[in-house]
Formats: structure tokens, C-alpha cells, sequence
């Protein structure tokens, strides 16, 4: 199998089913993917987590935290979605992509167990391709020995296939419209299912603003006696400067910096500055000469 026969060999299932899962699927859809990871050898619970939620800035707060856990010396995976030139930008390590051979050799091992599942009691489901990406990521990542995965949630949050693993820190950035179709017409609503990352006493960030978020998130930590902090309440801007652009940044620089500093690993000053120094993703605000 060649990396080009690899990609379209993951790409097929998206374009097999919606962008989304179907709302007929979403009771079998974790199950699912909880019962395809332990056909793997589950390699989520292979190493620490940081779960990245919200509407935008998820990409960047995640990258962010990978550059810093790299930068105390971590060996960190972070994976992002979606990718902007290559399949491989999903899933990196130490900062670089995963290299094609390696692609190639994931993709086979797994499309084994996808066959294994769709025999299953649960099939393939809708929305597969997610799946199956994530998957990648998870195996990739404990191939590596990794210290960290750092994993930014791709479309809501409660039925959303990253949200099998039990991280140390869970990340909301902020919440406002998107998806509406399949989340929600309200900020409210969306809210509720993104604060479904929120797992039984976990910390977890969060940069929402409007009240009525604040209250849900509120509600659902306390429900899940998970602590939780606020970005101008609890913690506020880095006193460092930020590689990446745009007053945003900052904002998503500060989650960032929380959410390292509520690890049990102490992560110094130090790895701060130079993890927001070199913190990087294509196409946010990129100069191009």
C-alpha cells in the first residue's frame, strides 16, 4: 500500500457517510468506538491525556499545551482536526508529523480490526470516518511511547469519538454557533453537549463568556464534582509573549497555560515562555513571504 492508497483508503469512509454522525446512531456511537479500541489493545489508556473542547481556538490551545509539555521535556502527541494540506498533520509527534511509512503501516494494522468490527454486533455506523482517524491518532501515539496526547475534539463534545479517554485536564475554550444543524440552535444547547467532555472530578478550563454558558458549565461540573476555573475570574493572560497572532491567541494562551499548571507533573516558567514562543499551526494568522 502506497501513502496515497492509504489516505483514500481513510478518506472512503467519509465519504461514505455525513459529515456527522445521524442522531439514530449517537446511543451506539462510543460503544463503538470503546469496543473497536479494545480490539486494538486499548492505546488511549496507554498514556496521559489533555482533552481540547469548544467552538474555535481548539486547534491552537491544543498546540499550544503540546509545545510547552515538549518544552518541560515530555514526549507529547497532539492531534488536531482537520488537517489542512496533509492527513498526516493530524496526528504528530514531538512537533512533526507522523512520516508516511509509518501512515502506511497503521492504516493496514487497523483496516484489519475494522473488519473485525464491522462483523461486530455494531457495525460501522455513520460517521466512521472520525473514528477511525482518531483511532489513528490513539495508536500512533501509544506505538510512540508517548508521555501526553493532547486531543482536540472534533465536532461537539459528549458523543464525539475522542471522548472515550479520562484526561487530566479538560479544555473548553468557548462556545457560540456552529454545527447547528446537529448541535443545536441555541448557545445553550451547544453548550450542553460540548460540556459533555466534562468526565467525575476532573479540572477542567474553560475561556466562555456569556452567563448563561458559564451556568451550564457550572452545573455540569458541579454534577461531576469537577473543579473549574474561568478565564478572567481564575486565571488571565500570560505574562510572555505569544508565537501566534491575534488578541485570541492570548486568550487561548491562557487555557493553555491553565490547564499545564492543574497537571500533577509540575511544568516550570521556563517551559511556559519557550512552549508559547514556538507554538505553531498552519493558517492561523500565518505570514507567508
Amino acid at each position: 500500500m502506497t501513502f496515497k492508497e492509504a489516505v483514500a483508503t481513510v478518506q472512503r469512509f467519509a465519504a461514505a457517510t455525513s459529515s456527522v454522525d445521524s442522531f439514530d446512531d449517537l446511543p451506539k456511537k462510543l460503544p463503538r468506538m470503546e469496543y473497536f479500541l479494545s480490539l486494538l489493545g486499548n492505546p488511549h489508556k496507554q498514556y496521559k491525556t489533555i482533552h481540547v473542547g469548544g467552538t474555535s481556538g481548539k486547534g491552537s490551545t491544543a498546540a499550544m499545551i503540546a509545545s510547552i509539555l515538549q518544552a518541560s521535556g515530555y514526549r507529547v502527541g497532539l492531534h488536531t482536526q482537520p488537517y489542512l494540506e496533509r492527513f498526516t498533520e493530524k496526528i504528530s509527534i514531538n512537533g512533526e508529523p507522523i512520516d508516511d511509512a509509518l501512515f502506511v503501516e497503521l492504516v493496514q494494522t487497523l483496516m484489519q480490526t475494522v473488519e473485525k468490527l464491522k462483523k461486530s454486533e455494531y457495525g460501522l455506523g455513520a460517521g466512521f470516518y472520525f473514528q477511525l482517524s482518531t483511532a489513528l491518532a490513539f495508536q500512533a501515539f501509544a506505538d510512540a511511547s508517548v508521555d501526553y496526547g493532547v486531543i482536540e475534539v472534533g465536532v461537539g463534545g459528549e458523543f464525539d469519538s475522542t471522548n472515550v479517554i479520562v484526561p487530566e485536564v479538560s479544555v473548553l475554550t468557548n462556545v457560540s454557533l456552529d454545527h447547528t444543524q446537529f448541535l443545536g440552535d441555541t448557545v445553550e444547547k451547544i453548550a450542553a453537549t460540548k460540556a459533555g467532555i466534562i468526565k467525575p472530578g476532573i479540572p477542567v478550563v474553560s475561556a466562555a463568556t456569556q452567563r448563561s454558558v458559564r451556568s451550564i458549565l457550572r452545573k455540569k461540573a458541579a454534577s461531576m464534582r469537577a473543579p473549574l476555573f474561568f478565564y478572567g475570574k481564575d486565571f488571565s493572560d500570560p505574562q510572555c509573549p505569544v508565537r501566534m497572532l491575534g488578541r485570541h491567541q492570548r486568550v487561548n494562551a491562557s487555557c493553555a497555560v491553565m490547564a499545564v499548571k492543574l497537571l500533577k507533573h509540575q511544568i516550570d516558567e521556563a517551559a511556559i515562555k519557550k512552549g508559547l514562543a514556538s507554538a505553531f499551526l498552519p493558517g492561523r494568522f500565518e505570514i507567508v513571504r
